[in-house]
């Protein structure tokens, strides 16, 4: 009888391990444990920001004023044009996300344009010159005249053809430079 009592607990007991087994979820870990903030926006009104502004636009302003500074270097104000403009990428912010915008046409500028919110600029030129900014920050200009292939060596290994680039023969300043294929303003 004991005995009976024995096999009956083991059958038991399979039993509801095959049935747990076979009703047990997949694997799901937990989420990470943080603290959840909205999403950052910029409320074009608020004092810190029209201060904000107010002072960056007396900055470029005393920066055109000065012709430079020592900080940001010297300006030819007289045939330099620019244009600044800050926005926000908060979703809130979709009908109007620019709350800064600064442009300056310089006296001599072509064809007497005017920069302001609607002038296009090419994409090209202001990749490189954020590329080249990069560079500067990170590595400064002491690498300027070294060829390409001291930091792209697979560069060296490429197939030479008589129509094909001598990649030792270019510089890092000159690819900096290299315009090639980006439409010009004639």
């Amino acid at each position: 009888m004991r005995q009976n009592i024995y096999v009956a607990s083991a059958a038991a007991f399979l039993a509801l391990a095959s049935t747990a087994v076979a009703e047990t979820p997949a694997y799901q870990p937990c989420p990470l444990l943080r603290a959840y903030y909205p999403t950052p926006t910029i409320n074009k009104e608020a004092s810190a920001v029209e201060s904000f502004t107010a002072d960056l636009k007396s900055l470029f302003d005393q920066l055109i004023e000065s012709g430079g500074s020592e900080d940001f270097g010297e300006i030819t104000t007289n045939t330099t044009s620019f244009s600044v403009v800050l926005f926000s990428g908060s979703e809130g912010a979709e009908e109007d996300p620019v709350f800064f915008e600064y442009h300056y046409t310089a006296p001599k500028a072509p064809n007497n344009s005017i920069l302001d919110m609607d002038t296009i600029f090419p994409l090209g030129t202001l990749t490189q010159l954020f590329t080249v900014y990069s560079w500067l920050v990170e590595v400064g200009d002491e690498h300027w005249g070294e060829s390409i292939t001291t930091f792209l060596p697979e560069l060296k290994t490429a197939p030479l053809t008589s129509l094909s680039v001598k990649w030792d023969e270019i510089t890092v300043g000159a690819l900096a430079g290299q315009i090639s294929g980006l439409a010009r303003d004639c």
